[in-house]
């Protein structure tokens, strides 16, 4: 099977530089910009495990952003579903407003 069911996440946020994208992929991996502007404790392991996970499902993941416009987050995985993929009449987009 070589189908494949794509996943995007869009925003129209502060997004993030060039540089700071590889970091966020990395095991506790933060941005600190981000961090004290959103006062965030997060981990830095969510990235981390979507990564594994996705790869794990024979998928891939990347994050593209621009400084000042936003940041898209698109992951694909191998469709597993039994027989030819997705039933008829399934939607290939769904936004989420």
């Amino acid at each position: 099977n070589n189908r494949y069911i794509k996943f995007t996440v869009e925003d129209s946020g502060v997004g993030i530089a060039k540089q700071d994208i590889k970091q966020l992929f990395k095991m506790f991996g933060t941005i600190k910009k981000h961090r004290e502007m959103y006062n965030s404790k997060g981990t830095g392991l969510g990235l981390t495990i979507a990564k594994k996970l996705t790869e794990s499902l024979g998928g891939s993941i990347e994050i593209r952003s621009r400084e000042g416009e936003g940041t898209l987050a698109q992951f694909t995985v191998r469709d597993w579903t039994v027989g030819d993929g997705l039933d008829e009449g399934t939607p290939d987009r769904i936004a989420i407003t």
